[in-house]
Parts: structure tokens; sequence; C-alpha cells
């Protein structure tokens, strides 16, 4: 059944409980963790090379290097950077509160900025004062880091929303996040792809606390995050069908817009969420709990505000009034489109 400009299916919301997010697995990619795990390849191996080698050609980078978690990537990325216990580390109030405790973990301190008024991203001018400033890439949005570079901040990149090459010019690293909420996952993982070589040496030494060389005394401690091979194994598929899981990301994106005759929404450089403007006298979280009610996977601007997440007493007025104006609705591969026109009946209902 077609479903025409500015129309929208019925469907009882009871029916659906849809997903702001679910992980993208075609069957190549199950049919290689399958085949992987049939000829025993659990610990990293020769699948793990290999998509060593695809990711870094991926992000156009020399170096990548895998891990169990993107959490444990960027431990890795902070300390085989520099960074060290008691250095200051700038992010964004509105941050996945797992880049504050990766910061906190090594011992660095983090320090909290307020996002742009242009963009929920970053303030590269605000940050631009740290000695270390984590970058995430948040929403599919990449935020340009030529600023915080010309006044001589280090910076790592944090690509786990925006599963794209890194930009130029980039930070010293960047990171990426594979898991299951994730455009591409490989179950869980991680990863930190570089042009530097000794910093790829660094962090596999961090990664790797059983080496037999265990040299590398400027290194404070190791960490243990090992990826399994068949792991490794669904992440070549999972590169290899890139193009096409952007495209259909691109065309529920097309169907959206079509439903709700071109909203103002935030346009990313990667489709990794639907992210709508609300309108005049609205605001995000109340349309999202009533989504939510009607079984729609909706949330206010789609990351959570760090000051209010740890109950800081800080002022962070951009982050606050993005949080107000966006709402993120459902996007993921396996959506149909009558699924999409009933998330358009319920946000139309919402209002």
């Amino acid at each position: 059944m077609g479903v025409g400009r500015g129309e929208c299916l019925f469907v009882d919301e009871k029916e659906y409980r849809l997903s702001h997010s679910y992980p993208s697995l075609d069957n190549e990619v199950i049919e290689a963790a399958r085949s992987a795990l049939a000829q025993r390849r659990i610990s990293g191996g020769t699948h793990r090379e290999a998509a060593e080698r695809r990711l870094a050609a991926f992000a156009r980078r020399r170096h990548a290097v895998l891990t169990g978690s993107g959490f444990a990537a960027l431990q890795a990325a902070l300390l085989a950077a520099g960074v060290r216990p008691g250095d200051a580390v700038a992010l964004p109030a509105v941050c996945c509160a797992s880049v504050w405790h990766a910061i906190a973990s090594i011992g660095a301190r983090p320090r909290l900025v307020d996002v742009g008024e242009d963009l929920p991203l970053i303030d590269t001018a605000a940050a631009g004062r740290a000695d270390w400033v984590v970058v995430p890439h948040l929403f599919g949005i990449r935020r340009p880091v030529e600023g915080l570079l010309e006044a001589g901040a280090r910076v790592v990149e944090d690509y786990a929303q925006a599963q794209m090459p890194p930009g130029e010019p980039s930070g010293q690293c960047a990171v990426y996040s594979f898991s299951p909420t994730k455009m591409q996952t490989m179950g869980y993982g991680g990863a930190l792809v570089t042009d530097e070589q000794g910093l790829a040496e660094r962090a596999r030494r961090v990664l790797d606390p059983e080496a037999v060389d265990q040299r590398g005394g400027d290194l404070p401690f190791r960490l243990h995050a090992p990826v399994a091979d068949f792991q490794c194994a669904m992440l070549e598929k999972q590169l290899a069908r890139y193009d096409a899981a952007v495209a259909r990301r691109r065309a529920l994106v097309a169907i959206y817009d079509e439903l709700l005759e071109g909203p103002p929404r935030l346009t990313p450089d990667l489709p990794f969420r639907y992210q709508l403007l609300v309108p005049e006298g609205r605001d995000a979280p109340t349309l999202a709990r009533r989504l939510q009610a009607m079984g729609v996977g909706a949330h206010p601007l789609g990351a959570p505000l760090l000051h209010r997440v740890f109950g800081l007493k800080v002022a962070m007025p951009n982050a606050d009034a993005w949080h107000g104006r966006v709402l993120s609705l459902p996007l993921h591969e396996g959506l149909s489109r009558r699924e999409v026109a009933h998330v358009c009946h319920c946000y139309r209902k919402s209002l």
C-alpha cells in the first residue's frame, strides 16, 4: 500500500515498539561470524589483521588498531597520544557519559565546555583554551578542528556517531565505536586510527598487558580489551557494505522529508539520526515522552547533557537550548516505509 505526500498510515500504536536505533546485520555479516566461529577463530588473528587493514583504508590512515569497545579505544588513544594523570581534557556538555569516564579512568581531569550556537557540537573557540580536547562528531555531523589545532590544542577525535573517514586537517588520532547502536556493528568493539606509527605502536602496548616485551615505561598502565576474530570477520563485511548502508539511510531520510513535507531539521554529513527542530512553542523532551508512550523510540537531542547527568553547577546555555529544540526520531536500516509513516503519524499526534 503506497503512502502519498503528506499522508500517514494509521496503525494501532500498541502494535509498534520502534527502536530509536537497531543493529543492522545482513546475511553476509552473519555468515562471516558463523564461518569464523566454525573455524574456531576466537582470539585475534587472520581476520583481525585483515579488518585493521580494511579499516585503515576506509579511514584513509596508515594505521588502525581494533579494541574490544569504543570506550577502550578512547582510553588507549588518550594514553598513546600522551594524556597523563592530572592533565585537563576538554569535552562538550552534549556527549555520551562514557567519554567523560574514559578521560577520568586514566587519571585525567574532564573539563566540560558548552556547545556552539550554530550546532549542538563542541564550541571550538571555548575548547581551544585547553591543552587536550576530545571532539565528538555527534549525530553524523563533522565538527572541523582547524581552529583547535591553530590554537595549539592537541586533539583526539571521536567518530563513534559518524562512521566516516576523518576530515582534513585532523587530530593526532580518531576513534570509532562498533556497538549495536552505531551505524555499523561488530557486536561490540572499537578502534583507533592514526597516521603516526609511534602512536599506533604505543596504543598496541597499552592494549597488550601480557606482551612479552614490557618496555614502554612512559605508559602509566595497560588495558585488557581484546576483540574476537569472529567480530573482526563481521567488521570486514560491514565495511564492504558501507555504501549500501549509507544509501539505505539516505532513502529513509528522504521518506521522512516527504511525509513531513520538508521539516526544519539538522542536516548531518552522514545520516546517523533523523533530528527535527521542533515548532515554536513546543519542547523536545515533552514530545519525546509522548512518542515513547506511543511505542516510538524518540529522544530530546539524542545525547545526554553531562552537566545535568553529573549534577554540575555550571552554565551551559547553548546545550540546554539545543536539548529543548531537537527531537531525535528512529533511523536504522531495518525500518520500512510503513514504519516511518507510523512514526510521522505519531509525531503529528504528539504536537
